[in-house]
Formats: structure tokens, C-alpha cells, sequence
């Protein structure tokens, strides 16, 4: 009976028995990989201000001077593309730059520009990268001023792109009427301030031309929306959009483009002083000429970091006057 048992049910148990384990120990999988977040892959993230970690004590029982906690260099950062794909692009920079000043490097991301506007208004980061819609915003404002702007493939403009999907009939923004249509936010020269002032100058009323009008959060994502059917038209980043994976590309034709304008900056809160913003700047600038540099540079897609001013962006300027009065 015994032998009969073994023979006949044995390899079927064993089968039976194996299967569960492995369906028990994917199941501990999965649940590890639900359990792993963004923030225990990417230590050096924060998107909330941490409560400051109490200083070691020597055994005297006063702070050890060689322990005190140090501030870390603070990155915000615009979600331009979604914040997932902020956090990997700009986690090198965040360390590169915080190892320069001998600080812990930090990313603050936030879900859209007027918060990340908010972050440097109340001085809640070193640095950040922002579009030139909110530059123009937070300048007039008078609570940031420009530092740099990166060089990418040799050219210090971009535009803002009407893309569609493949095979559209439309020519240009005014085809889409009572139709739907995405923008990363309402802070986006490419993504919103453009396209809305073509509407207004044609005579339109940007509020109740399209069927439905979607704030996306972030370029990538308007893409994706137009790629994958979701709306008829938006308007995006070209720097963006020449990043997306080609088969993304494909499902999409550029109808119309803006004039270029200069590259989304990076910025510092106006209370920062001249010298220490001067050492910022220098830092970014030269990048190029170390190795570590180098590669953070090529990781994010950028040939450098060069200076700017407030001159550069005149063009954008107009365009936020020509909104406010037309």
C-alpha cells in the first residue's frame, strides 16, 4: 500500500506541495515590493520638511560636535515630467551638489508648480528647477531670482508643441474645438500659457473652448494621454517630448509649435545672498569639467549649465503681459 501510494501520488504531492511554496513565497514577494516606497529606495528624498534629528551625545552629555546633524542642500523641483521620474532623473544632481557644500543632498518634489513657487517663497529649499511661466510669476512676485539654465544638444531654447494623435485631420489649435485636451498646469508656458494665449488672440474664450480641459500634472503624462487616446489634443514640453520613448512618439504628430524661448531655469529665493548664490552658480556652471559631472550631466540629458538672466526671458515675460491685458 505503501509503495502503491508513493508511486502513484507521490509525484503528484510533490508537485502539489512545490507549487504552493513558490505561490507562498511570491506572495511574500509581491507584499515586499508593495512595502518597498520611493523613499526607501531613494533615501536622500523628501517631499515634507523632516523634524530635525537630535544631535549625538558625548559622554558628558553634550552635543558631540562631530555628529551635529548637518542641513541638507535642498532641491525642489517642478513636476516638468511626473514625480516619479523627477526623483530618478534628479537624484545624482541632488548628491553631486550637496557633496560640494559638504551637505546630505535633498530632493522636495510637490505635485504642481505653484506649490514648488511656494517652497521657494518661504525659503524651504537652496535651489530649484522650475518652468519659465512660474520664473516670471515668482519674479514678479519678488521672492526668486534666476541663476542658470541647462544646455541640451547644444540649444539654450525650447518650444511648446501641439501634439495630436497619428493621423489627425486638425492644423492647429482652433481644429479642436469642443474637444478635449491636456495641460501639465496652469503654471506651464509650454503646457498651458502658450497654447491659451494663441485661443485668446484668435478671439476664443480659453475657459469654455475645449469640451473638457485636463490638468495632467506633468508633461509625460499629457503625452501619454494623447498616445493612449485618453484626450484629442495638448500642449507640451518639446524638450519632454523628444525624451519620450520612440514608440510613444510614434502614436503622436506635432501640428503646431511656439516661438523658442529660453530654457526652464534654475533659481534661488531672493533672500539668498549675492555670494553665496555666486558659488551655486559656479558650482552648476562647471560641472562639465569633472567626471562625476559629467555623468550626472548625460544622465539628465544636459551638455551644461550655463548663466542666465532675467533678459533671457523677455519673450516670456511678454507672453504673461500679453495674457493679462489682451
Amino acid at each position: 500500500m505503501k509503495l502503491f501510494w508513493k508511486t502513484r501520488f507521490g509525484p503528484h504531492l510533490t508537485i502539489l506541495f512545490g507549487g504552493a511554496i513558490v505561490v507562498f513565497l511570491l506572495f511574500l514577494y509581491a507584499e515586499k515590493l508593495r512595502l518597498w516606497t520611493i523613499e526607501s529606495l531613494f533615501p536622500n528624498r523628501i517631499t515634507w520638511e523632516p523634524t530635525a534629528s537630535s544631535p549625538q551625545k558625548n559622554n558628558k552629555g553634550r552635543p558631540d560636535p562631530y555628529h551635529l546633524p548637518k542641513t541638507p542642500f535642498r532641491i525642489a523641483v517642478a513636476p516638468i515630467v511626473s514625480p516619479e521620474s523627477s526623483l530618478i532623473r534628479y537624484h545624482g544632481l541632488a548628491v553631486y551638489l550637496g557633496s560640494r557644500f559638504n551637505r546630505p543632498g535633498k530632493i522636495i518634489l510637490r505635485d504642481n508648480y505653484l506649490s514648488i513657487n511656494r517652497v521657494i517663497q518661504n525659503g524651504e529649499c537652496d535651489l530649484a528647477f522650475i518652468c519659465t511661466y512660474a520664473y516670471i510669476v515668482g519674479e514678479r512676485e519678488g521672492y526668486l531670482k534666476v541663476l542658470a539654465a541647462p544646455v541640451i544638444h547644444g540649444a539654450k531654447t525650447y518650444r511648446s508643441l501641439l501634439i495630436a494623435p497619428f493621423g489627425t485631420t486638425a492644423k492647429n489649435i482652433l481644429d479642436f474645438r469642443n474637444k478635449t485636451f491636456a495641460s501639465a498646469d496652469p503654471l506651464s508656458f509650454s503646457g498651458w500659457l502658450y497654447p491659451m494665449l494663441v485661443l485668446k488672440k484668435a478671439g476664443e474664450d480659453p475657459r469654455h473652448f475645449f469640451s473638457k480641459h485636463i490638468i495632467s500634472g506633468s508633461h509625460d503624462r499629457s503625452v501619454n494621454a494623447v498616445a493612449d487616446g485618453v484626450v484629442d489634443a495638448a500642449a507640451v514640453d518639446s524638450l519632454i517630448f523628444a525624451a519620450m520613448p520612440e514608440e510613444i512618439r510614434r502614436k503622436v504628430v506635432v501640428i503646431d509649435s511656439s516661438p523658442p524661448v529660453g530654457m526652464p531655469p534654475v533659481v534661488v529665493p531672493s533672500s539668498l545672498d549675492s555670494r553665496t548664490a555666486e558659488r551655486y552658480r559656479d558650482v552648476l556652471t562647471t560641472m562639465q569639467r569633472d567626471p562625476e559631472g559629467r555623468s550626472i550631466l548625460a544622465s539628465l540629458g544636459f551638455d551644461r549649465f550655463v548663466p542666465v538672466t532675467p533678459a533671457d526671458y523677455a519673450s516670456v515675460r511678454e507672453a504673461v503681459r500679453q495674457w493679462e491685458t489682451h
